[in-house]
């Protein structure tokens, strides 16, 4: 589970940078801390929460599957 948790850090990342935002900003967005977001990112936290995964991919603007890396198709409300 580890290696997984590294590759969601790895796309969270991806996506902050993308974003332009700092961890301190993403971490303040989501009521956490910088060294939680730090942890998430370095595959240190395991996001074991569908509600977790869905706040952070809200927050980075994405869709939850791409933190996952799951496939899908057709619009959000369908994958539910």
């Amino acid at each position: 589970m580890l290696e997984e948790a590294e590759e969601i850090g790895r796309r969270v990342k991806r996506a902050r940078l993308a974003l332009g935002i700092t961890q301190a900003d993403l971490a303040a967005s989501m009521n956490r801390t910088q060294g939680w977001v730090s942890k998430v990112e370095r595959g240190r936290v395991e996001l074991d929460s569908v509600a977790l995964l869905n706040q952070l991919a809200a927050e980075l603007h994405i869709h939850p599957n791409k933190l996952i890396d799951r496939p899908y198709s057709g619009s959000p409300a369908e994958n539910q």
